[in-house]
């Protein structure tokens, strides 16, 4: 099992801590969307995410399900688990952004 969990972080460096490969399976997003096209300074995304890709580094500006608003500066191209209600247009400089829910 830990052989497995290593193999998967190593091939998605960005997807962040996890305690065991069992977390990842039970939570494991099933859809995707562009967040790229839904940013928004005012209304909420039409999905919140598990997890967030970003395709070209940058700042990161979200409004967490539930712990306010934070800006990720410098986020690596990959995927990382913020749970996200609204991205924000001010403050966003990634760019090809999808969510996963």
């Amino acid at each position: 099992m830990a052989t497995a969990l290593a193999t998967y972080m190593n091939a998605n460096p960005g997807l962040g801590p996890v305690e065991s490969l069992g977390e990842l399976l039970i939570d494991n997003p099933r859809r995707a969307f562009d967040v790229s096209a839904e940013k928004s300074d005012t209304v909420d995304l039409s999905h919140q995410t598990k997890r967030i890709y970003i395709g070209g580094t940058g700042a990161l500006k979200v409004d967490m399900v539930d712990a306010g608003t934070v800006t990720f500066t410098a986020l690596a191209v990959g995927f990382h688990n913020i749970q996200a209600k609204r991205v924000y247009s001010t403050g966003t400089a990634a760019t090809s952004i999808i969510g996963l829910y």
